[in-house]
């Protein structure tokens, strides 16, 4: 899986709307918790050909070497 976004922030946070390949439509929200970590937020509004999950979240968190 492999997501590209791109777009202005709100101070420690964007939101962003999201198309499927199989039509699916949804939003996402990326928000900076710390310097190295990051809450990922997204939903479904609308499946398009396929029905799968309809939201999750999970921390990111950056790893230096």
């Amino acid at each position: 899986v492999a997501f590209r976004f791109q777009g202005p922030a709100d101070g420690d946070s964007a939101v962003f709307n999201w198309t499927a390949s199989d039509g699916s439509r949804g939003g996402i929200q990326l928000k900076l918790l710390t310097r190295q970590s990051m809450q990922v937020t997204w939903q479904v509004t609308e499946f398009g050909s396929t029905m799968g999950i309809a939201g999750g979240a999970a921390i990111v968190t950056r790893k230096t070497n």
